[in-house]
């Protein structure tokens, strides 16, 4: 049986054809309503005449080439959790078992995959063309072969065991900090590119052509168990959202603790103390989580430094961005806050109560965010440090409101009719994103002017009464 002819069955079964039409539905209706409403207004944006003199204060060639730089290792690291090459797990099982050629099996999903970075690659160069008045066609070139090449790498990162991955981040990362070999690696080229040199949207080009003929052989040498693992886990998270519950979807990404098991989490002394101590030995059992975190705390300060000093028409951008980025990174540290939630409505003759819990686990990550936030906001301007101490304190308030609210309520899932359509649908994202939009608009708030910082302390508060709500009633 030819890998078409087994694809064919596994599509022919009951309901195959209609959820893949309703899928083609969905996005469909999410690039007309969402997307391209929100490139226009980007656009827009990019275009307006206050703008271009604040960029032309920003050295955008600069900054483009350590992002698009940076952006290579991360491809890879990430990789590691979920890489391009992902399909349906029976077949992809059935199929890996035989002795038809990964690539064959997989080549599809790598193909599509790869076609949507760069489309997303070529949009963002575009749109920065256009923001800086340059021309259009190499930044769009230099663009998607850019995302070819965050394709190849987010490969070589799911085909490659875990330390011969490490060690490729590793290397890529080295000219990205080597400053006078900026211009020379795949971000300075792309940098150039979007400031209008043909000869670097060439070589781009170029390179991404050379890389491309890697992905057959990485794919071949790889792991059957672990393409199949990566298959497996990204079903039950595309079920999970389907069900409405982004939380429990993602949560077979959250990596497991394999380092420093030699540390002891169990300590004896005063509780209060015991329990940060706890958290603090967990966080270490997962460095590379943690560093991500940190480094996630540390773009949050500098978002809030560069939405201080933007213009009106531009800092909600970097604002709502540090709210988010504070309240990604804070998440790390936050597993405490799932263990009070866990232990609400539990039967314990001696226990803390479950809302002291949530506020004993929420010292360490209140401490580190607050630390770091204000440490990232500090290196580019010392002006923004009180704005940078606020997003980090609703941050923090707004995940232990989010570890708290427990499975999804059914009640959600009915029909809303509406005269636009059935409204459960924003609903459910609404229950999902509450608290990523607290954190988000609280940072926008204390960045727009400065009345907002004395509500910032009344917010998180709120959030914690909304926590000890749920925990009374769990």
């Amino acid at each position: 049986m030819t890998i078409a002819a087994v694809r064919s069955a596994y599509r022919s079964r009951a309901g195959r054809r209609r959820a893949g039409a309703y899928s083609g539905y969905l996005a469909a209706m999410l690039l007309v309503v969402v997307v391209l409403p929100t490139a226009r207004a980007l656009a827009i944006t990019l275009t307006d005449p206050a703008v271009g003199p604040a960029l032309a204060t920003v050295d955008l060639g600069a900054l483009i080439a350590v992002a698009a730089g940076a952006a290579i290792p991360v491809a890879v690291l990430l990789g590691r959790a979920r890489g391009p090459a992902v399909d349906a797990p029976h077949p992809t099982a059935l199929l890996l078992a035989t002795e038809a050629r990964r690539w064959h099996v997989l080549r599809r999903s790598v193909v599509v995959s790869g076609a949507l970075a760069a489309a997303a690659a070529a949009l963002a160069a575009t749109a920065l063309a256009l923001a800086s008045g340059s021309p259009l066609l190499p930044a769009a070139l230099a663009g998607a072969a850019f995302g070819v090449l965050l394709t190849v790498a987010a490969l070589a990162g799911q085909c490659l065991t875990p330390p011969r991955s490490a060690v490729l981040a590793a290397v890529l990362v080295l000219p990205v900090l080597a400053v006078p070999a900026l211009p020379f690696t795949p971000g300075g080229l792309v940098a150039l590119a979007v400031a209008g040199a043909p000869s670097a949207a060439v070589s781009i080009v170029a390179l991404a052509v050379l890389v491309v003929p890697l992905a057959p052989r990485l794919l071949d040498d790889a792991s059957g168990p672990s393409l199949l693992a990566q298959s497996q886990r990204w079903r039950s998270a595309v079920t999970g959202a389907a069900n409405g519950d982004v939380a429990d979807a993602l949560s077979g990404y959250r990596s497991l603790p394999r380092r420093n098991r030699c540390v002891q989490a169990v300590r004896v002394g005063p509780f209060p103390v015991t329990v940060v101590v706890r958290d603090a030995v967990g966080a270490l059992r997962t460095p590379g989580r943690s560093a991500a975190a940190g480094l996630a705390l540390l773009a949050a300060g500098a978002a809030v430094a560069v939405a201080a000093v933007a213009p009106p028409s531009l800092l909600a951008i970097p604002a709502a961005l540090a709210g988010v980025l504070a309240y990604l990174g804070a998440g790390v540290w936050s597993d405490g806050f799932r263990h009070a939630a866990e232990t609400a409505g539990q039967t314990a003759f001696v226990a803390t109560p479950p809302f002291e819990l949530l506020l004993l686990h929420g010292v360490l990550p209140l401490a580190l965010a607050l630390t770091l936030v204000t440490v990232g906001a500090l290196l580019l301007s010392g002006g923004a440090l009180a704005p940078a101490a606020a997003t980090a304190l609703v941050a923090v308030a707004a995940r232990a409101m989010d570890a708290t609210r427990g499975a999804l309520p059914p009640r959600l899932l009915s029909p809303i009719p509406m005269p636009i359509g059935d409204g459960a649908g924003a609903a459910v994202l609404l229950w999902n994103l509450a608290a990523p939009l607290v954190s988000a608009g609280a940072a926008v708030a204390v960045v727009v002017a400065p009345g907002p910082l004395i509500l910032a302390p009344v917010v998180a508060l709120t959030c914690l009464l909304v926590a000890r709500r749920r925990l009374a009633s769990a």
